[in-house]
């Protein structure tokens, strides 16, 4: 959590969810009460965990699969918490009904919960660009090129992902910070967004979920552009059609309920069915593909987007490859792979006055590049064959994504 909250007026919190504040409730007797000693009621956190509550804390008390959130309201007062926001049936609980704190009623809290964490934590993201990518697959190979990209740009970056979250700013080391999810939930989601303020991120890369959007865990949070990279068939214990996984995808970009607002800028890659049906929903996005002639009915390849020098031609790998030892051959690096090491070392000239999406796509070439071998672990030939072939295609694709998603990051908007 950042160091420094603001407090926050709890009935402002509860006119910005558009929820009630102690009410009357379905149960006999009266609704909650406040404490009219207590003075002003405010709130410096959120949270919906009652184990993680804080002195002060707006506890989240949301309707759940196998439990309710009021269940545990015992142990978020005990804590300190300073209100709760929670459903009708949540309001009626005894622990609640009795607490005297203020307790803030929406008929379903969870949808409000991403815009009044955001509120609590001083709406982080209207000062940073926030750049999200959301894809079956992909989604972390975007958020380190872009990552890569701007921070070799001089940008000071933040990641939010799957494998880690981080803060790296100009001048300082990298700063580890603690995620469980892929995408977090709003009240930690926008902590975390709120500590980059605070360490001076200008620019974050993070992935987005196909459950963080319905469940608004990236309710509140304003994206200066959103990435779509593929969808195939996946999380359907969560979504039971891949329609409605396709759908759940498409709120970055259009928006549409649990407090999700559409990127500013979009980016999609075309090369399946679900992509081409995003783009033909959103004409204004920028469509990339891993085809240079561009994919079936799509025409031209990038629809009104510059192309940078070298960004859009095949790649070889012994011309992508440079190694910190200038008397390591391409040969030796190759017979390495053959003898099945499963980690090389690549580094690349970033410095010049080439712009960041140039940057994102060279480093493309050596990132995928590492972690493919990385993965693979076979001999030269097939790794060769595949980095040329299936690899170069789909992570051609994934680098263009991600420098179109750069450019809007750097006010570029390709026209």
């Amino acid at each position: 959590r950042p160091s420094q909250v603001r407090p926050v007026d709890v009935a402002l919190l509860g006119r910005l969810a558009g929820a009630e504040l102690n009410p009357r409730t379905a149960g006999s007797g009266p609704g909650p009460l406040l404490d009219p000693a207590a003075g002003p009621h405010t709130v410096t956190g959120a949270t919906l965990r009652a184990g993680s509550v804080r002195p002060g804390d707006l506890f989240a008390a949301l309707p759940g699969a196998r439990a309710h959130g009021a269940d545990f309201a015992a142990q978020a007062i005990a804590s300190g918490a300073g209100a709760i926001l929670t459903d009708g049936a949540g309001a009626d609980r005894a622990e609640i009904r009795h607490s005297r704190l203020p307790v803030l009623v929406h008929p379903n809290p969870r949808e409000v919960l991403g815009p009044v964490s955001a509120a609590v934590y001083g709406e982080p993201t209207a000062r940073l660009r926030v750049l999200g990518v959301t894809g079956t697959s992909g989604k972390t190979t975007v958020a380190h090129l872009l990552e890569a990209g701007l921070t070799a740009a001089g940008r000071a970056t933040g990641l939010l992902g799957t494998v880690r979250t981080r803060v790296q700013v100009p001048g300082h080391p990298a700063r580890a910070l603690p995620s469980a999810f892929t995408t977090p939930e709003a009240p930690d989601l926008q902590a975390l967004f709120a500590v980059m303020v605070e360490a001076g991120v200008t620019d974050v890369a993070m992935e987005v979920s196909s459950h963080a959007l319905p469940l608004g865990r990236v309710g509140g949070s304003r994206f200066t552009a959103g990435a779509f990279t593929n969808l195939s068939q996946d999380h359907l214990d969560f979504h039971p059609t891949m329609t409605d996984y396709f759908e759940a995808k498409a709120r970055l970009f259009g928006g549409g309920g649990a407090g999700v607002e559409a990127a500013r800028h979009g980016v999609v890659c075309v090369d399946d069915e679900w992509g081409r049906r995003l783009a033909a929903r959103h004409r204004d996005a920028v469509t990339v593909s891993s085809d240079p002639r561009g994919a079936p009915g799509e025409a031209p390849f990038l629809r009104g987007a510059r192309a940078e020098p070298d960004a859009f031609l095949p790649w070889d790998i012994r011309q992508a490859f440079t190694h910190p030892d200038p008397d390591v051959t391409n040969s030796e690096i190759l017979r390495d792979l053959e003898r099945g090491v499963s980690s090389i070392e690549l580094s690349i000239d970033c410095t010049g006055t080439d712009g960041v999406a140039v940057k994102v796509a060279r480093l493309g070439v050596v990132l995928h590049g590492a972690s493919f071998t990385n993965t693979m672990r076979r001999s030269t030939r097939p790794v060769r064959k595949s980095l040329r072939s299936a690899a170069i295609c789909r992570a051609g694709a994934l680098y263009r994504c991600a420098s179109r998603v750069a450019m809007a990051a750097m006010d570029r908007r390709p026209s």
